[in-house]
């Protein structure tokens, strides 16, 4: 019996974004990187430490919304170019990220879902084309054994 190791690789792709800009793109890394995944949980480990009773929020307490942000500027988006915010294009950074989805009203969570998909879509391409390497893909097998007749 053999055993296959997992190999981190890190994955990210430029996408056009022409919603956010006549020249906007945005690299955007896998959804299962493993810093995302950390900050993922870490941040599900806030919400539920603070358990259910609403006279324990506090003003400094975020929302599931907020740190879902927070992740997806930190650990998703790589790099940007052409985005505008107030109509002057904006260098990259997580913080100016985060910014646009918590205070960009709809247009920040459409941002952030824009990102979340593309996210998934990039994953969801990587580990075909592993899978096909591999000779793992759908089509490769049947599940189904065979007896050998006698």
């Amino acid at each position: 019996m053999g055993f296959t190791t997992k190999q981190a690789t890190q994955i990210s792709q430029w996408v056009d974004a022409k919603d956010f800009g006549e020249k906007a793109a945005i690299k955007i890394k896998g959804i299962r990187n493993q810093a995302y995944a950390v900050a993922r949980e870490r941040s599900t480990n806030q919400i539920q430490t603070k358990g259910f009773d609403p006279s324990r929020a506090s003003s400094e307490d975020l929302t599931s919304l907020e740190l879902l942000f927070m992740c997806t500027a930190h650990h998703l988006i790589e790099d940007w170019q052409g985005i505008e915010i107030d109509g002057v294009d904006t260098p990259f950074s997580p913080d100016t990220a985060l910014k646009v989805m918590r205070e960009g009203g709809e247009e920040g969570l459409v941002f952030w879902h824009f990102v979340d998909t593309e996210a998934k879509r990039i994953q969801a391409e990587a580990d075909k084309v592993k899978d096909d390497a591999m000779g793992k893909s759908e089509s490769s097998t049947s599940g189904q054994s065979t007896k050998n007749p006698k």
